[in-house]
């Protein structure tokens, strides 16, 4: 799936119409501010006019007689942008700044990372004691009476003998919204854009418990949808799933909700 931001600029209304209009393009780095020289930027739709940023991070397009102007914006390992101006027939000149978002960037501290470190732990610790009150019970099976498990097969049906475990957080799904609420750093550039909605992530759990496989079944934005996956891809193990003692794969869905009230 290709992430890619746009964005909608209106220019101010003016008395010049008629007349042809130059765009300054400034394109800096999202993260350290730096102006990036070598981004291609292109001009019209169909897309025929292309420009790189220079070493000052900047290009200009002279002569733009167009009322709607479809920009593109890419440069390799950030996200794809997307400007649709319209200039409402005044034909002002106009500089647009454009912020590029790394598709690794970090959006948290270090110490916000360090402090997730230590609620990682803190819930190992709750996964380990559950871990064993679940153990004691499956010892407590008699191995010569067990039947195969009702998952197993289309034709078992589920019965009373069945020592079955849900896979689940350490400590619930309370436990999982507090781990979420705790962890979760809305990015600035999404506040900045009023960017908000559920990601909902799909992911796997091991038979060890362990998280993987993780992606984005359906996202809202590539800062947002990266945040998610941030969440995820720190999360604690889980309690797998087990049947008699028997443990499983499972494939789980999850909304996570970004909400800017």
């Amino acid at each position: 799936m290709k992430a890619v931001l746009f964005l909608l600029i209106l220019l101010p209304m003016g008395v010049f119409a008629g007349r042809s209009y130059t765009i300054k393009f400034t394109v800096i780095d999202d993260v350290t501010e730096e102006p990036m020289e070598g981004v291609l930027i292109t001009c019209g739709s169909p897309q025929s006019l292309s420009f790189e940023t220079n070493e000052n991070g900047t290009v200009s397009y002279f002569d733009c007689k167009e009322e709607w102007l479809e920009v593109t914006i890419r440069a390799e390992k950030y996200y794809e942008q997307i400007l649709y101006i319209y200039s409402r027939k005044a034909k002002v000149d106009q500089k647009e700044t454009i912020r590029m978002i790394p598709t690794d960037r970090p959006n948290i501290s270090v110490a916000k990372l360090a402090e997730m470190e230590e609620i990682k732990n803190s819930y190992n610790a709750i996964w380990e004691e559950e871990m064993q009150k679940r153990l004691e019970k499956i010892a407590t099976i008699d191995t010569n009476l067990v039947k195969p498990c009702s998952f197993e097969s289309d034709d078992l049906e589920e019965s009373e003998e069945e020592l079955y475990f849900n896979p689940e957080f350490p400590g619930g799904a309370a436990s999982l919204q507090r781990y979420i609420m705790r962890t979760l750093e809305y990015p600035e550039h999404s506040i900045d854009y009023g960017e908000q909605g559920k990601v909902y992530v799909k992911f796997t759990i091991e038979k060890d418990g362990a998280i993987t496989n993780i992606e984005i079944e359906r996202g809202v934005s590539p800062t947002l949808d990266t945040e998610a996956m941030r969440i995820f891809q720190g999360m604690p193990k889980w309690l797998p799933g087990s049947c008699n003692g028997r443990y499983f794969k499972t494939t789980v869905r999850i909304p996570i909700i970004f909400s800017l009230n």
